[in-house]
C-alpha cells in the first residue's frame, strides 16, 4: 500500500497526502504501545551486580544450611540453630553494595556536569564509560551542513566565489574574472540543468532556503550568475526521485513555449553520481559532440581531482531519453566542518575511544574530510585504516537523500 507513516520525513520529490488516521490508531502509535510495555534494558554494571547477589545468596544458604545440620548433629537446639543460621544468612548478604554503586555513579554524574555534560539517568554513566566506539553522520554533524558550490566543470575549470545564500559571488576562469557567465554557453546549459533538476526553494531577498542544502547550494549559483528560476516558465511532466540505488534524479520538462520558438518536447534533466550519470550519456557538452573515452577519463579524473579537496561532486546530464543524455559538466561543492570538532575528536582518540564517521560521500571525498578533522591520526598511528563501502558507490548526490 502507498502510506506515509506519521513521524515519517520526507528526504526528496514532492506529493499529497490524505490523513487517514491519528493517534494511536496510526501503526507509530501502535509502536508507541508496544514500547511503552517493555521493560528498560539492563546495563552491563545492572548485569554484573544481580549475579554477584545469585552466587551470594546461593554461597550464603549454603553455609547456614552447613552450620544448621552441624549444629543438628551436635544436638543442638533446634530453635537456636535457627536464629544462628537467619542471624548469618542476613549478614552475609552485602546491603551496602547498592548504595556504594549508586554514590559511586552519582559521583560521575557530578563529575560530567562539571563538564557541561548533562546525563539524565545514572545507569548511563556506566554506559557511557565503557563505550569504545563512537559512531557520527558527517553532515550536519561533524560538517555545518551549508553547502556551497565552489568549483565547476564544463569542458573547462572555473571556480566561485563568496558563501552563504546572498547571492553574492564571482565566476572565475584561469584567475581571470567572468564579467557575464550567461555568455558561455556551456556555462548556460550546466546552470540550466541545476535549476530545473531541483526541488528547492530560494528566497533571492532574504536568502531563506527550503528544501535540500545541496539544492540549495545549485540555485544560490546560479543566483550568482543572474539566471532566472527557469522552472515557473516550463511545465515539469515527470521526477524521478534520487535513491541509493539508482544515485540520480531526474525530472521532465516541456520545454515548447507559447510563442512556439522552442519546440524542444520533452527533456529529461539529470544530476547524480559521476559514473552513473556517464553511464547514460552519448554526447559531451553539446549533442553534436560524441562522449568518446577521452572525455570519460578527463571527467573522472576532475571528479577524483573535486573529492580530494574535500569536495562533495555532482555530475549534470540532460536529453531526450534518459539512456542518451548528453554530459554538461561537474559541481563541487564544500560544507566546511563545524568549529571545534577537530579537538573534540583528538580529546575522544587520547582516551582510546576510536570514532568512525558515516557517509554517503566518494571514497576520495570522505577520506579528505576525515584528514581535515584528524580522524585518520588514529588508524595511522594503529599502522591500519578501513573504509567501507558500496562498490558502485564512488560519489553521492546528496546525503541527505539516501539515508547517510
Amino acid at each position: 500500500e502507498c502510506i506515509v507513516h506519521m513521524g515519517s520525513t520526507i528526504v526528496s520529490g514532492c506529493g499529497k497526502g490524505i490523513v487517514i488516521a491519528t493517534g494511536e490508531r496510526t501503526e507509530l502509535g501502535k509502536f508507541a504501545i508496544l514500547i511503552g510495555s517493555l521493560e528498560d534494558s539492563k546495563t552491563p554494571l545492572q548485569e554484573k551486580m544481580d549475579e554477584i547477589g545469585k552466587q551470594l545468596t546461593i554461597i550464603a544458604f549454603a553455609i547456614v544450611t552447613l552450620i544448621f545440620l552441624i549444629g543438628i548433629l551436635q544436638h543442638k537446639p533446634l530453635l537456636q540453630m535457627f536464629t544462628i543460621g537467619v542471624s548469618l544468612a542476613v549478614a552475609a548478604i552485602p546491603e551496602g553494595l547498592p548504595i556504594v554503586v549508586t554514590v559511586t555513579l552519582a559521583l560521575g554524574v557530578n563529575r560530567m556536569a562539571n563538564r557541561k555534560a548533562i546525563v539524565r539517568k545514572l545507569p548511563a554513566v556506566e554506559a557511557l564509560g565503557a563505550t569504545t566506539v563512537i559512531c557520527t553522520d558527517k553532515t550536519g554533524t561533524l560538517t555545518k551542513n551549508e553547502m556551497t558550490v565552489r568549483k565547476l566543470f564544463a569542458g573547462q575549470m572555473y571556480e566561485i566565489t563568496g558563501i552563504g545564500y546572498s547571492g553574492n559571488g564571482e565566476f572565475f576562469q584561469n584567475s581571470n574574472k567572468i564579467v557575464d557567465p550567461l555568455v558561455h554557453s556551456n556555462l548556460v546549459e550546466l546552470l540550466k540543468v541545476a535549476v530545473l533538476c531541483n526541488n528547492s526553494q530560494l528566497n533571492r531577498t532574504t536568502g531563506e532556503l527550503i528544501g535540500q542544502p545541496t539544492e540549495g547550494a545549485l540555485l544560490q549559483l546560479a543566483f550568482k550568475a543572474k539566471m532566472e528560476d527557469l522552472r515557473s516558465k516550463f511545465v515539469r511532466l515527470s521526477e524521478k526521485p534520487f535513491d541509493s540505488e539508482r544515485k540520480w534524479m531526474a525530472v521532465s520538462y516541456n520545454l515548447s513555449n507559447d510563442n512556439n520558438q522552442n519546440n524542444e518536447g520533452e527533456i529529461f534533466f539529470v544530476k547524480g553520481a559521476v559514473e552513473r550519470v556517464l553511464e547514460n550519456c552519448s554526447t559531451y557538452i553539446s549533442r553534436s559532440c560524441l562522449l568518446v573515452n577521452e572525455h570519460r577519463n578527463e571527467i573522472l579524473l576532475r571528479a577524483k581531482e573535486f573529492g580530494d579537496e574535500a569536495l562533495r561532486v555532482i555530475a549534470f546530464a540532460s536529453g531526450r531519453s534518459l539512456d542518451r543524455l548528453t554530459f554538461h559538466g561537474l559541481m563541487a561543492l564544500s560544507d566546511p566542518p563545524k568549529e571545534g570538532v577537530r579537538e573534540a575528536i583528538e580529546r575522544v582518540h587520547a582516551t582510546g575511544v576510536q570514532v568512525v564517521m558515516l557517509t554517503g560521500d566518494s571514497k576520495e571525498t570522505a577520506l579528505a574530510i576525515a584528514n581535515e578533522l584528524g580522524l585518520t591520526n588514529y588508524f595511522n598511528n594503529s599502522n591500519h585504516i578501513s573504509i567501507s563501502m558500496n562498490n558502485n558507490q564512488n560519489n553521492n548526490q546528496n546525503n541527505n537523500q539516501n539515508n547517510n
